[in-house]
């Protein structure tokens, strides 16, 4: 950065800009936690979201499938495992991606209405697009500081069970974790 550029920035009293924090994986899971905790369903809104304790052996589809009266709207975030080659490495931090794979219990009731399954698809759509807009492509601005990333946006999969549907979603980010 030439001088006079950082100069300029001195003199009007502020630093440098930071191009972005770095931060682990695990931050980026734990704020997408909180944020789809906090979102107002647009359908059946009294339902909120609520997040799987991921206890034991964390089976949350397992959890689901046994006690679906307790399942609606529960959901579990967890790393896909799927790591990939550092795109880019200065020897301070690395420039990674992470994805993760955010799944939504619906029990097969009338629970939605009437219609049952027809509204059940209904409301997980609703519900997808309400997560998306939060912790997707457009959920940028909800991820600085300690879980700076990129979200590259989501992708949806139903998938039906015995006992539930579940809504599977999945979001590719970009962040910077510390090499040291």
């Amino acid at each position: 950065m030439s001088r006079i550029l950082f100069d300029a920035f001195e003199s009007l009293g502020v630093g440098l800009p930071v191009l972005s924090n770095v931060t682990r994986s695990g931050s980026i899971r734990d704020r997408i936690i909180g944020l789809v905790v906090a979102l107002a369903p647009l359908s059946l809104s009294r339902d909120k979201f609520r997040a799987f304790r991921n206890q034991r052996a964390g089976d949350f589809i397992e959890f689901a499938e046994t006690q679906p009266a307790n399942a609606f709207r529960r959901f579990q975030v967890r790393d896909t495992g799927d790591d990939q080659v550092v795109e880019v490495s200065n020897t301070d931090y690395d420039e990674r991606r992470v994805t993760f794979r955010i799944a939504i219990a619906y029990p097969q009731t009338a629970r939605t209405g009437a219609d049952q399954a027809l509204d059940r698809d209904d409301v997980m759509d609703d519900d997808f697009h309400t997560i998306d807009y939060s912790v997707g492509i457009y959920g940028r601005g909800n991820f600085s500081g300690t879980n700076d990333c990129t979200p590259l946006g989501l992708t949806k999969t139903v998938v039906h069970g015995n006992a539930c549907d579940f809504l599977e979603l999945e979001g590719t980010y970009i962040y910077r974790r510390s090499s040291s």
